[in-house]
């Protein structure tokens, strides 16, 4: 009879209390709720930065490719370059060579095919 003397009925008071116990459940789960919220607000942050990160990384590994692209090109270029001289000069050495020998033997008078034979004994 309390109830009624507080003047609400008995009805009232026991939705009442029912009201309290609900709001304050409710506010408990919103202050958990709130700090999953800053965790989740935390983790987030964290990987906006460490995608930021990769993503810069990833840019400087781009530009390092690119770069190491043109030499290996530039470099291909030159070892096809040096290459080619190298033929060129082993052509004009081996001309060399081969004019020589027979400038020898028309000096010599050597008939030419005796190669390893014994010149001395033709004299």
């Amino acid at each position: 009879m309390k109830a009624l003397e507080s003047g609400l009925p008995a009805h009232d008071s026991a939705v009442q209390n029912l009201l309290i116990s609900l709001s304050e459940e409710i506010r408990g789960k919103y202050e958990v709720s709130e700090y999953n919220q800053g965790k989740i607000r935390e983790s987030w942050a964290s990987l906006e930065t460490k995608l930021n990160a990769l993503t810069e990384r990833i840019s400087n590994l781009e530009m390092a490719v690119s770069e190491q692209e043109a030499c290996v090109l530039s470099n291909s270029q030159g070892i096809s370059q040096l290459t080619r001289n190298g033929k060129m000069v082993q052509e004009t050495l081996e001309s060399l060579e081969n004019n020589l020998r027979r400038s020898s033997i028309r000096i010599l008078n050597v008939p030419e095919g005796l190669d390893g034979e014994d010149i001395k004994a033709l004299y």
